[in-house]
């Protein structure tokens, strides 16, 4: 795994724990029509005292969109959700989609990882996620031993 992948990885289930608990992110969401009309709910997750601003988007069928800003800019919620904002959302961006089928969650696209981090945070980063022990929540993250063996 790279460090894209890892960065990405532990942020995003962080915020998902994090939404679980606060009962915001429901795991057997609804099914969502494309041309229905998309709810989201935005909410805080610090990570050991540094501000996360997360939004999170019922997307279609069964997947949801989740962004975030780690060290968020002042108007983050303005531009959280734009899949290109970089700093304008904040010192670290990610994006992803998550799949909700059956209650077991699972990134979209986990080797492609959506994340923008500003290079002054770059050390603050990985210094931070080693210290947080942040833990994947049950079954958010693909058995990469497992397709690294098949491979």
């Amino acid at each position: 795994m790279n460090k894209r992948m890892y960065l990405s990885d532990k942020l995003l289930s962080h915020v998902v724990d994090v939404g679980i608990g606060k009962a915001i992110i429901d795991p057997l969401g609804s099914n969502c029509e494309p041309q229905c009309d998309r709810r989201s709910w935005c909410f805080d997750a610090p990570l050991l005292g540094r501000p996360i601003r997360v939004c999170f988007t019922e997307w279609r069928f069964d997947e949801a969109r989740i962004s975030l800003a780690l060290w968020p800019s002042d108007d983050v919620d303005t531009w959280i959700q734009c899949a290109n904002a970089k700093r304008s959302a904040g010192e670290v961006t990610v994006h992803g989609h998550i799949d909700r089928k059956n209650g077991r969650l699972r990134l979209q696209d986990p080797f492609n990882p959506s994340l923008f981090v500003s290079k002054h945070r770059r050390a603050e980063l990985l210094n931070l996620l080693d210290l947080a022990e942040v833990d994947y929540p049950v079954c958010l993250m693909l058995p990469y031993g497992r397709i690294a063996r098949a491979a």
